[in-house]
Formats: structure tokens, C-alpha cells, sequence
């Protein structure tokens, strides 16, 4: 198997009311000899009851949008449930970050094209 390739698979998560979601796993990989990286994520996640996105960066999506619908973030408490409709593979946090805050400045309408696209790779 590449080691490359981003392998999806679903997963139920027990705190998050009935959200089912592509969850991205994968071997850390060395960068130098002795140290290794860790891949990053862009996320969008989508609050049905109240019509809003929230964008932003995590090593762990899933860790991230059991903390939303903990109302754990400022933005995003009271808010919920929220559910992930886009995630985005980057090499290192640097570059998720960088399309995190390109991300943040598109309209509606473009964030609803992001979520169509190829680019994506929740498929849920």
C-alpha cells in the first residue's frame, strides 16, 4: 500500500449526535532521520440549525469536531451539532495553515463549490 495515499474510512462517533464522517489515518512519515512530521487538515464544518460554516485547521479532524459539539470553541458553542463537509490532506501544519486563512476569505458561494470539488476528501 502507498504510503502516500489517504485512506478513508467511517466512523461513529458516540458524543456526536448520529454525525458520520471520512476519517483521514496514516503512518507518520519521516522527514529527517529521527524526526517526523505530522499531516495536517483543512476542515469545514456545517451547522444545519443555525446555516453557518466554520473553517479551520487540525492534525486530528475528529478530535477537533468532538470539541465544537463540546462547545469547547468560543465560535462555534451553542452552535451546533456541527458536522465535517469538507477536509483538505496538507503535508505540514505551514501549508494548512496558509489555505485555512485563504479559505476564511471566500464567500458562501465558493465555499459551497470547495465542498464539490475533487479537493475534497470527506465523503460524507
Amino acid at each position: 500500500m502507498n504510503n502516500n495515499r489517504l485512506i478513508c474510512f467511517w466512523r461513529k462517533v458516540e458524543k456526536v449526535r448520529e454525525s458520520w464522517i471520512a476519517v483521514p489515518s496514516g503512518p507518520l512519515k519521516p522527514l529527517k532521520e529521527g524526526f517526523f512530521f505530522m499531516e495536517h487538515f483543512v476542515y469545514i464544518i456545517y451547522s444545519e440549525k443555525f446555516d453557518v460554516f466554520y473553517k479551520g485547521e487540525s492534525h486530528d479532524p475528529l478530535q477537533r469536531l468532538i470539541s465544537h459539539n463540546s462547545d469547547l470553541s468560543e465560535y462555534t458553542r451553542n452552535k451546533g451539532p456541527w458536522r465535517i463537509v469538507f477536509l483538505e490532506k496538507h503535508e505540514d501544519r505551514k501549508s494548512a495553515l496558509g489555505r485555512e486563512k485563504q479559505i476564511k476569505k471566500f464567500n458562501r458561494r465558493s465555499i459551497e463549490k470547495l465542498i464539490a470539488s475533487e479537493a475534497n476528501i470527506c465523503t460524507s
